[in-house]
């Protein structure tokens, strides 16, 4: 047993008030004369035992209550044994969860200062020469250290919510390469969170039959939340002048519907799209909003946003998005160039088209170009190769426009893609579907009648994919051949391979009406588009072409307020370079990549919507998740006690003994009343 406030047993001194009473009689004695007092002598003898055993019980009953009411407002408890090792354990690991579900408010205060709170008890619960480690949500470098008391409660100090939300396996892990040189049979870590459902993956947590759990459990809170998701454009190039479509969704992660809810999109500070949003509980919805493209060209910031509250971390979705000048296609060929394709893209003010001989191409410009067009190119060389294939990597769109004498080179280039073409067939077929459903067709046909006038095709190169690549036959021939077979096996680019050149004596495509919306289809499918936003992670990394100067002293990250500016890290490339910005952004917000005054690129940045789910595990879940089989011991500490715990001791309470000493105190000061009252 032991006690909260042992302060408190100073007052047992207070026993000796009884004892002093019972020893000291100070009521006034009246003499009575008597002319024989024999018989009151004998009576005196007989009465004078029994009289002493009652006061003595008497005052034993007094001193025992009060000393059991002493003993209450001391406040005893069980000891925990299996926690009260940790006092002589020389390191305590401590993660307090700092991720943005934290900043929900408690009775009294937010969870994130009320683990704060516990954090410097469970520190100042040991001896000065204990070592400390602060985990949380950034995983900095500079917390990968020993830490003494002081330094340890400094450092709590300081800890402020981050857009980052860790998982519990990833926290265990680095705890377990922080202490790796302490292999003692007693190793501990706190765990103080709120031990979100989303934010941990049971199949991440490590087994570790060293390490001894103590599950501090932030709790109280049942609060609604309403929150935007994600959001994608129907149609990832945007025109100047045109209707964009964006969809985004919206989640009711509480118990009650929402009705009529407002939901906004603002354009580079103006509000351009609003509707309302209806979700039942516990489910999601997708919201369809339109606006049109501003006319002015360049990079373009948008936020969506929904009314709710008290959560109101995630009511903002940041995004950004560029509406490009022009798309820059370069067309390699071997003899000479394809006049189709310079007829169809030559008079659109949309489009820069260049074309360029195979021998003369400049490997390193290929990257400034969003669509490539091999036309009947050879030879291709290894430079070449590797080229091309990062450009698709990168996210570029390619186009293969085979001949005879290309074949061998053209192969060397798709067995990366997952296809290869083979020798000629010269027996006379036709295009007999196009898939209209699939979203390369979008906005090309109204309605395809039963018997279409497609493409004939005289000579074709049978296309076989080895049945692993992410390919898709958007246009078939008779004998299920693909005539137009697009490739997203790397990267995010995309390669279109057809069966035959642009050539009037190998098909009617040249000539056909599906041969303008075709390539046009894969022109504004082309540009490199980046994700219209990134989640906060630990290190972003965000490409850049390699035309713009990246010199780490110049090139800049600054947030939309410029209140911010970070040097960021260069990755280098053949055909791309990479921006990276290491360590959480401070919030979410739209950030400019700025080469000098100039801004180069931009990018927006949201907080882990993992945080938006607020259901959190119970009791059971969370020894489910955090099997006993898999560490030394878990512990699972009463939150409610813990919030109301005034010293640290709290943490090795394992049941608390005060109601048990009131008990006993009204049953002594009953046994004093029976024995005054009764015993005559």
């Amino acid at each position: 047993m032991a006690f909260r406030h042992p302060a408190m047993l100073w007052w047992l001194f207070a026993l000796i008030i009884p004892v002093l009473i019972h020893l000291f009689n100070f009521r006034r004695h009246k003499t009575i004369l008597f002319s024989n007092i024999q018989l009151l002598r004998n009576l005196q003898q007989e009465t004078n035992k029994t009289n002493k055993l009652k006061h003595r019980l008497i005052l034993m009953m007094r001193m025992l209550a009060l000393a059991a009411l002493v003993i209450a407002f001391a406040r005893p408890y069980a000891k925990n044994e299996r926690l009260m090792n940790l006092k002589k354990n020389t390191v305590v690991s401590v993660y307090v969860d700092n991720s943005p579900s934290m900043q929900r408010r408690g009775s009294t205060m937010t969870f994130l200062e009320e683990m704060r709170q516990q954090a410097v008890r469970i520190a100042e619960s040991f001896d000065l020469n204990t070592r400390y480690v602060l985990l949380s949500n950034e995983f900095k470098p500079a917390r990968n250290r020993l830490l003494g008391r002081d330094d340890f409660i400094r450092e709590l100090t300081e800890l402020i919510p981050v857009a980052a939300s860790a998982d519990l396996g990833d926290v265990i892990r680095r705890n377990h390469s922080i202490a790796k040189d302490d292999e003692s049979s007693n190793r501990f870590l706190f765990l103080l969170s709120d031990f979100q459902k989303s934010a941990t993956d049971p199949a991440r947590i490590p087994a570790d039959t060293n390490l001894q759990l103590v599950l501090l459990k932030a709790g109280g809170s049942k609060d609604q939340n309403l929150y935007l998701d994600t959001l994608w454009f129907e149609n990832p190039v945007l025109r100047p002048g045109l209707e964009a479509r964006l969809h985004l969704v919206v989640v009711n992660d509480g118990d009650q519907a929402v009705n009529g809810v407002p939901v906004k999109l603002e354009l580079n500070g103006q509000q351009v799209a609003i509707t309302t949003a209806t979700v039942n509980p516990n489910e999601r919805t997708e919201l369809l909003l339109q606006f049109l493209v501003p006319q002015t060209k360049g990079f373009q910031r948008a936020v969506a946003s929904v009314q709710d509250y008290p959560i109101v971390f995630d009511d903002e979705l940041f995004f950004s998005f560029e509406v490009m000048s022009k798309i820059r296609v370069l067309e390699l060929y071997r003899d000479k160039p394809n006049p189709n394709i310079a007829l169809l893209f030559q008079d659109d003010d949309d489009v820069e088209l260049q074309h360029s001989a195979v021998t003369n191409v400049d490997i390193q410009s290929i990257a400034g170009f969003q669509l490539l067009i091999l036309n009947q190119t050879y030879p291709l060389s290894s430079g070449l190769l590797a080229a091309l294939d990062s450009f698709v990597a990168a996210g570029g769109s390619l186009v293969l426009l085979p001949s005879e004498r290309c074949i061998d080179d053209f192969n060397s280039l798709t067995q990366r893609f997952g296809f290869a073409y083979q020798l000629a067939d010269t027996t006379a077929t036709r295009v007999t579907k196009v898939e209209e459903k699939h979203p390369f067709f979008s906005d090309v046909f109204v309605k395809i009648p039963d018997q279409p006038d497609l493409p004939v095709v005289t000579k074709h190169f049978p296309i076989r994919t080895d049945g692993k690549t992410n390919s898709f036959r958007l246009m078939r021939l008779l004998n299920d051949d693909p005539f137009l077979l697009i490739s997203n096996a790397r990267g995010s680019g995309s390669v279109y391979a057809f069966a035959s050149p642009n050539d009037p004596s190998w098909s009617s495509f040249v000539g056909h009406a599906l041969f303008a919306p075709v390539f046009y289809k894969i022109l504004y499918r082309s540009p490199l588009m980046h994700p219209v936003y990134y989640v906060n992670r630990e290190t972003l990394e965000f490409p850049i072409p390699t035309n713009v100067e990246t010199d780490a002293q110049k090139l800049t990250v600054q947030d939309e307020g410029h209140s911010i500016s970070i040097i960021p890290g260069i990755g280098h490339g053949l055909n791309s370079n990479k921006l990276m910005v290491s360590g959480l952004l401070a919030e979410a917000s739209h950030y400019d990549v700025m080469l000098n005054d100039s801004l180069v690129g931009m990018f927006s940045v949201n907080t882990d919507r993992r945080e938006s789910a607020l259901k959190v595990m119970d009791a059971a879940q969370l020894r489910e998740v955090f099997n006993e089989d898999n560490f030394a011991d878990v512990t699972l500490l009463d939150a409610s006690k813990s919030w109301l715990a005034e010293d640290a001791t709290a943490l090795t309470e394992i049941r608390s003994l005060i109601s048990l000493f009131l008990v006993l105190t009204l049953v002594f000061l009953l046994a004093e009343v029976l024995l005054v009252r009764f015993w005559k």
